[in-house]
């Protein structure tokens, strides 16, 4: 054949790797988890390659499609299955499922692949306990009946049950039940087979009854729990377990303290088999302290919590840590001398201070390493400070009840000198006279990276991508820059330099000369006059043509937020046409209200902001809430930091993003560090990488059922901890032009990268949704790829690039813009009616749309939620491929009040693209606002460390509710929606799952709400423990 496959272990460990001699391209087939073993060849027939895996604690065979590109696990035994073999569509393969190896022999048949049975591998049980799980076995075929050929009842234990639940063509189900008694403490096999007359399955799940341990035996006896402690010193005293093998007891300031590693800041110790422990250092200040007792059973670890309070033994006055207040938070040192003074504190036995020049240094002893030890009174001189321009780092300590507490702190130092690169050429009182410029600059001190941004106005210099003529990283003292317009209007300059890992920059404008060459104009707003009041609710937008402008977009919003990101405009977002638009709903209160004005000039969008004040007529008093700390410019120090909120006006509902990147807050789950529901007006971050980069955070509030944002970015201090960085492109260099249909694509390696993946697209959509790409999209090896089939039509290419860190992918977007070289112009077709952002009053409207150029098939996607199109079947309304047609009716589209949303595919070269597009509905459900049920526990972003879970949910709207929980987007996207637990619960609001595998590392949730007689869903997803 034209393929050829081997192991390899350029990543440590052996994967298996494969390569198409005819499109010279390579794909890594399995990944770092796998375990495989290179004695046994990999077979390859046709299109199907078949090898042995210990994905898990036992050797299984996988199938491998190389045409689908599909994985499929042959077998799922508790046994080892090895050495594979594959010929026509038959796999043999020596197998010890029953105790000695046996040659078994499979036929793959030809419409599809062998039936596919899923059960709990293992279960660990405890008699009185009950027992129950389904068993699903699917034949791809879908018409194949399928027949359990076991359990038959002599499988089975004494006391339990299997019955058929479902059975269908292509599908059966069955239900396991048992509860096992103390006389059957033992492990046991039970075999599941099915057949579909051509090809038998079978797997084996393993039930180990063990004793049980009735929760509430687990009792401290001494002291009495809930009783108040006033003494330092305790002996604490439980019962003795039955069959325990060791106890373990920790002891806490917080129940926080008793639930991780080390299990206690008091006291956290195994106690083998003895039944008292002896605690000291227990402090008396009257707050509450938290105990956490532990027993290890048959090699399993059970725990209970108790509370104590302690009597208040501090003079009547709390324990207080000191607290340092020279120099101030936030000043620099510009002498080697510093007095440094703190308050007395409360209760304080003794203090220690620790000065260094990294946190590294506070950490580790001796705990400085410019000055560390006890110091007397509340001030200290140090004068060894080195004045370098980098941090210092200051730890406080606090002795209080004989535990030591800490207060962070860090101060810049000055070196006396300017550091940052300056513009030297052209001088900034020249003006500009050729479209061709060379900028030169000086080198700084202490920079260590330069970018330069060129634009034609401040705006373009300000936001990403920091400048619409040129934008990039720069070596050297100087860049020639092409393609500046020589139309009398000033150019933009800003100037970076990276020092001490942080980027400062200068600005510079430059004159140009009037000589009508790059006179490409953005249009302007010409009604209302800047400076303008409004004092009315409806705003007539007037704007001139501008100059080669093929197309305007206007952004109408409460913040400048709102019109710097999706959708652009909380108040109006949306193509315009002509030279006028007419904007209702503009709230009087006094506040101001942010335009956009966006141009289209040779295929690159342009931008121009206003400002304009509103009377305060006290009309349209909904105001989102806004972040009061920590306040925007306050740089962060901490890992951990507070969050607060104002409560803004008519807010039902706050949702609080925080992440790395601007991406990742703009995207599910809405953030890499924290994303979830908040009450109140604050929440507590932790994990804050202080790397000298950017933090982004985005305050959601929910008005009138919908959620609006506001966006915020922190600066973080370089203290060195979390650097961690995704890889960036270096070729091809941000903003140039793409001029070959073949292109090498090449980035850094980033920090702490694991794996990449690149997507190449035609839209950004494109590159936001499964497959990632509809010109490139896998995971590639290196840091360089080829990529070809670009089309050279003077479009825009979009390109992510994902790097996996700590398992968890980021991603960097790019826009490049490609010459028009002819034989392929195109121009994409535009839904025009219903006109965009329009309400739709009927159940059936019908959408049509411009034709396009160079389009040979349009689809017609139309859902209930941006999900719902965005994945298949790419509409929960409409869904379908109408060829050439350019239109199509749509029913059933419910009038709630909620938003429609619709996605127009259309097919240019043999590749898919597609345009979004969102309508309100009127609400005819008699005031019901048809809202979906969102999941509140576990929270959003937290991780999954028990196989049993109880998944609990907002009631929404919903007459009905279904459960889908799997181990991939795929199991819980298709039937039967979920390969751990699928069900429909009815009207219930919460449903334990059991079973959770914890060896994968990501579980799937989607929760399916019935409103109004439609189904709806939000997926949502948790890391493991693994």
């Amino acid at each position: 054949g034209n393929k050829i496959a081997w192991y390899d272990s350029r990543h440590g460990n052996w994967s298996i790797y494969l390569y198409d001699i005819d499109q010279k391209t390579e794909t890594r087939i399995t990944g770092d988890s796998n375990v495989l073993d290179p004695v046994t060849p990999v077979s390859f027939y046709g299109n199907k390659l078949v090898w042995a895996d210990k994905l898990t604690t036992k050797w299984d065979i996988h199938l491998y499609n190389t045409s689908t590109r599909e994985e499929e696990l042959i077998t799922n035994s508790i046994s080892d299955q090895i050495n594979p073999k594959i010929f026509n569509n038959k796999i043999v393969w020596q197998d010890k499922t029953f105790g000695n190896w046996d040659i078994v022999l499979l036929t793959i048949p030809d419409g599809g692949g062998v039936p596919v049975i899923e059960a709990p591998g293992t279960i660990l049980a405890r008699f009185g306990e009950p027992i129950e799980f389904s068993v699903v076995a699917q034949d791809s075929d879908a018409i194949n009946n399928l027949t359990f050929l076991k359990p038959l009842a002599e499988d089975l234990p004494e006391g339990a049950t299997f019955e058929i639940t479902f059975n269908e063509p292509g599908r059966i189900e069955g239900r396991f039940f048992w509860e096992p008694n103390a006389n059957q403490l033992d492990d046991f096999f039970i075999p599941f087979a099915v057949t579909d007359g051509e090809n038998d399955v079978s797997v084996i799940t393993k039930i180990s009854v063990s004793e049980g341990l009735i929760n509430n035996s687990l009792q401290i006896v001494s002291p009495v729990p809930g009783s108040v402690l006033n003494s330092s010193t305790v002996i604490f005293q439980w019962n003795a377990i039955p069959n325990a093998a060791t106890y373990f007891l920790g002891v806490g300031t917080s129940f926080e303290e008793i639930s991780h590693f080390p299990w206690g800041d008091i006291y956290g110790e195994n106690q083998s088999l003895n039944l008292t422990a002896e605690v000291t250092g227990i402090p008396l200040n009257g707050n509450d302290i938290f105990v956490r007792f532990w027993a290890n059973v048959s090699g399993v670890w059970f725990f209970k919590d108790f509370n104590y309070t302690t009597e208040n033994q501090g003079g009547g006055e709390d324990p207080l840590a000191a607290d340092l207040i020279a120099p101030s938070i936030g000043s620099v040192l510009k002498s080697s001398s510093v007095t440094f003074e703190w308050t007395q504190g409360v209760g304080i036995s003794e203090i220690f201070l620790g000065v260094g020049t990294n946190l590294d240094a506070l950490t580790n002893e001796p705990f400085g390493d410019i000055f560390s030890g006890s110091v007397e009174g509340v001030t200290k001189i140090i004068d060894n400070i080195p004045l370098t321009g980098s941090p210092i780092f200051v730890r406080l300590w606090s002795r209080i009840n004989g535990l030591w507490q800490t207060k962070d702190y860090t101060f810049q130092t000055s070196n006396g000198v300017s550091n940052l690169a300056e513009i030297i050429s052209p001088q900034s009182e020249i003006f500009i006279s050729s479209t061709n410029v060379v900028f030169e600059w000086s080198d700084g001190i202490d920079v260590t990276e330069y970018w330069l941004g060129v634009g034609t106005s401040f705006q373009s210099i300000s936001t990403k991508p920091w400048g619409n003529i040129f934008a990039g990283a720069v070596t050297g003292n100087s860049k020639e820059i092409a393609g500046i317009p020589l139309n009398g209007k000033p150019i933009f300059v800003r100037m970076w330099s990276k020092i001490n890992g942080k980027w400062q920059s200068i600005d510079y404008e430059f004159q140009t000369e009037d000589l009508g060459v790059g006179g490409k104009e953005a249009a302007e707003i010409i009604s209302p006059l800047p400076g303008t009041i409004l004092s009315d609710t409806t705003a007539i937008f007037q704007w001139n043509q501008g100059s080669n402008v093929t197309e305007y977009w206007l952004g109408v919003g409460t913040s400048l937020e709102s019109i710097s990101n999706k959708p652009w405009g909380d108040i109006f977002a949306g193509s315009v046409t002509g030279n006028s638009k007419e904007i209702n709903g503009i709230p009087l209160k006094g506040n101001s209200i942010f335009v956009r004005m966006w141009s289209k000039i040779d295929g690159v969008w342009e931008s121009i902001d206003y400002e304009f004040q509103t009377e305060d007529l006290g009309i349209g008093g909904k105001e989102p809430a806004a972040l009061i700390n920590p306040q925007v410019g306050t740089p962060l120090n901490q890992t951990t930091v507070t969050f607060q909120w104002n409560n803004g006006f008519s807010v039902t509902e706050y949702y609080l993003g925080v992440g790395t990147s601007l991406q990742s807050i703009s995207t599910k789950p809405w953030g890499n560090i924290f994303a979830g529901t908040v009450i109140g007006n604050s929440q507590e971050i932790s994990g804050i990488p202080l790397n000298g980069k950017s933090i982004f955070a985005r305050m959601w509030s929910k008005i009138d059922g919908k959620w609006q944002s506001i966006d915020y970015e922190f600066q973080t201090e370089d203290l060195g901890i979390g650097g961690k960085e995704p890889a960036n492109l270096i070729n091809p260099q941000p903003n140039t032009t793409i001029n070959q249909s073949t292109l090498t694509f090449q980035w850094d390696t980033g920090s702490g990268v694991t794996e990449y993946w690149l997507g190449v697209g035609t839209s950004f959509q494109s590159v936001s949704t499964k497959p990632w790409g509809n010109i490139f999209a896998k995971a590639v090896n290196g840091t360089s790829q080829v990529v070809s089939g670009i089309p050279l039509n003077g479009n825009s290419v979009f390109v992510r690039l994902w790097s996996k860190i700590d398992g968890k992918w980021e991603t960097v977007d790019y826009t490049f813009a490609t010459e028009d070289q002819g034989g392929g112009s195109i121009t994409e077709p535009e839904i025009i009616a219903p006109t965009a952002a329009s309400t739709i009053d009927q159940t059936e409207v019908i959408f049509r749309w411009s034709a396009g150029v160079g389009v040979t098939e349009y689809y017609l996607g139309v859902g209930t939620t941006q999900n719902s199109i965005s994945a298949s079947p790419w509409g929960n309304i409409f869904s379908k491929s109408v060829g050439l047609a350019q239109e199509a009716a749509v029913t059933g589209i419910p009038l709630n009040g909620n938003l429609i949303f619709v996605r127009l595919w259309f097919k240019v070269n043999g590749i898919w693209q597609s345009k979004d597009y969102t309508y309100a509905t009127v609400n005819n459900s008699g005031g019901s606002s048809g809202e979906s049920a969102q999941l509140i526990a576990p929270a959003s972003g937290s991780a999954i460390l028990s196989s049993t879970v109880t998944f609990e949910w907002t009631s929404g709207d919903g007459t009905e509710y279904y459960l889908g929980v799997g181990t991939t987007q795929n199991s819980i996207s298709k039937a039967p929606w979920g390969n751990v637990f699928s069900k429909n619960v009815g009207t219930v609001t919460s449903v334990e799952v059991t079973n959770i595998p914890l060896n994968v590392p990501t579980i799937f949730v989607r929760l399916w709400t019935k409103v109004a007689g439609q189904w709806t869903y939000i997926d949502y997803s948790f890391p493991t423990s693994q």
